[in-house]
């Protein structure tokens, strides 16, 4: 029987070998793999230690992609809390199945986005990282680090500053103008938590671009200047009860 020469015999590799080789290398693969999925949970652009709530999932996700076809119909409502947390996870797995959005996928940030708020529990309203401040501890009990960041205005807060004192509620507790609550001032289209400046209840009680009065309320007692900003503020933070 014919042999190999001696000199080519060093060039083998046994199969045995390359089996391990490629089995090692596709479990590291795997691995790598599943590490990344998992990963994909959590939004890269979210502090860790914050929590996503429905108030940036709508501002940053809902609001641009969703509200035009599911704001009030289609049977999916995703402009309000109460709706879409009924739906979240039927709405992550038509984002991932490539049914929605029908023009096209989503960013993978707006994707992870709803992911992660689904994950964090589905809050209403996102959890910020605390500020632990720059100060030192004094010695007395008292942290001379920056003060904790102040809380949005609340409806509480605009109806005991604004609706109530202007008697908006006497013409504005039902039909298509409805200022009773937050909800009822989202239904009637008065908002717009993305163009805040265009929202309809803040260009009602706003002085006239010409420098003409606000349009409301009517007569001569308008909201003043600093309670418009009030409710500019609420707007921005997507109308917190």
């Amino acid at each position: 029987m014919n042999h190999l020469p001696a000199q080519n015999s060093r060039f083998l590799f046994p199969a045995w070998a390359l089996l391990l080789v490629s089995a090692s290398l596709g479990g590291v693969s795997a691995c790598e793999f599943r590490e990344v999925k998992g990963a994909d949970r959590r939004s890269l652009e979210t502090p860790i230690g914050a929590k996503v709530g429905f108030d940036r999932v709508l501002r940053e996700v809902f609001q641009a992609n969703c509200v035009s076809c599911h704001g009030s119909i289609a049977g999916v409502t995703l402009s309000n809390y109460e709706s879409a947390k009924q739906v979240a996870e039927r709405v992550l797995h038509a984002i991932d199945g490539g049914r929605m959005p029908p023009r096209g996928p989503l960013a993978a940030a707006e994707r992870n986005l709803v992911a992660q708020w689904i994950s964090d529990g589905l809050l209403e309203v996102s959890v910020e990282v605390e500020d632990t401040g720059t100060g030192t501890d004094t010695g007395t009990g008292t942290d001379t680090g920056t003060e904790p960041p102040s809380l949005p205005p609340s409806y509480a807060l605009i109806r005991e500053k604004v609706l109530a004192p202007m008697n908006c509620l006497a013409c504005h507790s039902a039909g298509r103008v409805n200022l009773v609550s937050a909800e009822t001032i989202r239904a009637s289209g008065l908002v717009d938590p993305i163009r805040v400046e265009e929202s309809r209840l803040l260009r009602a009680i706003s002085p006239r671009a010409d420098g003409g009065p606000a349009a409301m309320p009517p007569g001569p007692g308008k909201v003043s200047e600093e309670n418009v900003q009030l409710v500019r503020e609420w707007i921005e933070a997507n109308l917190p009860e």
